[in-house]
């Protein structure tokens, strides 16, 4: 009997540290979640930055050859703005990627994290269906000992 009690309290103990497992899961999974919200806003953000940064560079080298009296749409100071303005393309583009790679990681986080909850949710299930089995297996043990006459 002692026994049985004992296994029933170890499986019941087994199921509360899985819950918390599950617990500690789900505190993971809504952190990924968070942080790939808040890497959109930052990487539109910076997006936005960029866009306006390679803008305004722009505008100053049109603006630069211009007050110097260089037509800026023909001939080198033309290839420098169309060098410039490509720079700036491949540096969103590159800032998008990064930021497009950091959500999915994120996303990623968050779904392993959600399957490790589901799955630890089932084992504690698991082991309070298995409690009672655990309880009453000694005692079914012990009862087939003495009929085997094993007891004395």
């Amino acid at each position: 009997m002692v026994g049985g009690i004992g296994a029933y309290s170890g499986k019941m103990t087994e199921a509360k540290n899985y819950d918390a497992q599950r617990e500690t899961y789900e505190i993971q999974r809504d952190a990924a979640d968070r942080d790939a919200a808040l890497t959109r806003e930052a990487g539109a953000y910076e997006g936005a930055r960029a866009v306006e940064r390679g803008a305004q560079l722009l505008s100053r080298q049109v603006s630069g050859y211009a007050s110097r009296g260089i037509s800026p749409s023909t001939g080198t100071p033309l290839d420098v703005i169309t060098s410039t303005g490509a720079d700036v393309g491949l540096d969103i583009a590159a800032a998008r990627f990064g930021t497009q790679r950091a959500i999915e990681n994120s996303q990623t986080e968050a779904k392993i994290a959600s399957r490790n909850a589901t799955t630890a949710g089932m084992n504690a299930s698991s082991s309070r269906a298995a409690a009672p089995l655990a309880f009453v297996a000694p005692v079914i043990n012990a009862g087939a000992t003495y009929l085997k006459g094993g007891f004395g």
